[in-house]
């Protein structure tokens, strides 16, 4: 035997002997369905879902967002190779804060260049073979700002202090 029950734009079918049925109908009558609680269709779920979408690519974007367009520049280092090795050899550095100090660092004492951007720490960092950070220019600032280990010379350059470079000695093995 099959019975349709309909109950607030919620249909049924209820499938069974004449008892089953009973039962069952039985039991729905006796749950209450309220308007808050009734179950979506598939109609209504799909809407919730372009709705939650929609909004999700309007909040997407962000000013803030935007990636920083760095240079490679000519470091002017002589020897390459032997750069390539002392920077290996401060295998105690483990965080990317502690690497961006060793190379520049490293890039002052074959340059005898002492001031820093971020086009060449980004590029210290690619001769490195480094993934760059996202944010490297607010880095740099904190260097100056929070880590005390750098010192502005104006907006975009940056000079190392000499208290950084004894602790880049004690990342040696």
């Amino acid at each position: 035997m099959v019975v349709k029950y309909k109950n607030n734009n919620i249909e049924f079918e209820i499938e069974g002997s004449i008892d089953e049925v009973k039962e069952i109908y039985s039991l729905i009558q006796s749950i209450t369905i309220d308007n808050s609680t009734k179950e979506s269709t598939d109609k209504d779920v799909l809407n919730e879902q372009e709705k939650k979408n929609y909004t999700k690519k309007k909040t997407k974007t962000t000013s803030g967002s935007k990636p920083m367009k760095l240079e490679i520049v000519d470091l002017k280092i002589n020897n390459e190779r032997e750069f390539i090795e002392e920077f290996k050899s401060y295998s105690l550095a483990k965080s990317i804060t502690q690497k961006i100090y060793i190379l520049v660092y490293l890039y002052k004492k074959h340059t005898g260049n002492e001031i820093i951007n971020t086009d060449i720490v980004h590029s210290l960092l690619n001769f490195a073979q480094i993934d760059t950070p996202k944010h490297l220019k607010q880095m740099l600032r904190n260097f100056v700002n929070q880590e005390k280990t750098f010192n502005k010379i104006d907006d975009d350059n940056f000079k190392m202090k000499f208290q950084t470079e004894d602790e880049i000695n004690k990342l040696k093995p």
